[in-house]
């Protein structure tokens, strides 16, 4: 067996024998040939992500556990932010594809047509978060932001008519959500069966006001 054989995830290999050429891979300073061993694979080991903008604590929290999913796999992620521009995603996007990416995982479901013409003919499988595809023509793994937007006002409503409205939020599961991409395109690029929407659900977080309506704080004499 030669050594960039056994540089495989750890599944695959009994611990044992992990440890004698994880200790002569740090002796020779080796490091796998990444271009050879995507022509033998016909695989990069590697998922691209874009991202509207790095600076979304969500987007980070999602982009993590994304990351941590893949990693058990031997998978490594590359991320590039489109900033809110659909134009230079699509350039990030060409970017990615031309390094060889393994699939693609995009955020929202509004996308340049080229995008997909461009995955269709590479044949790159991809899924959308952080929202769902009511038409079933996208894989997706997110949430339905019109129910949440709908659930939070008509709870507010719905107080409204018996105390001042309290401060109400959502819990996205972000966590949740980049883990369950990773195993829709772990699946996919497996050959495995999997659903091809996912819609996690958004737990309501409702906390009282501050402080009581400006009407009802008294006045000073």
């Amino acid at each position: 067996m030669s050594r960039s054989s056994r540089w495989r995830p750890p599944k695959t290999v009994r611990a044992g024998v992990r440890a004698k050429v994880q200790a002569a891979i740090t002796q020779l300073r080796y490091v796998p040939h990444g271009a050879a061993r995507a022509l033998a694979s016909r695989r990069s080991g590697t998922i691209g992500t874009v991202v509207p903008t790095l600076e979304n604590s969500l987007f980070a929290k999602g982009i993590q556990s994304l990351q941590i999913r893949l990693a058990t796999e031997g998978i490594t992620l590359l991320l590039a932010s489109s900033n809110y521009d659909l134009d230079h995603e699509v350039r990030e996007i060409r970017a990615l594809v031309s390094r060889g990416v393994d699939a693609l995982v995009l955020v929202g479901i509004s996308h340049r047509p080229e995008v997909y013409t461009l995955l269709a003919q590479k044949s790159i499988p991809y899924v959308h978060t952080w929202s769902v595809d009511r038409q079933g023509i996208h894989p997706c793994v997110g949430i339905d932001n019109e129910r949440v937007a709908y659930r939070i006002t008509q709870y507010r409503l719905d107080l409204a008519s018996q105390r001042p409205p309290s401060l109400t939020t959502a819990h996205v599961p972000a966590d949740a959500m980049g883990k369950a991409a990773a195993e829709y395109l772990l699946a996919k690029i497996n050959g495995a069966t999997i659903p091809e929407c996912t819609e996690l659900e958004v737990r309501l977080i409702v906390r009282d006001t501050t402080g009581p309506p400006a009407n009802k704080i008294p006045r000073e004499p």
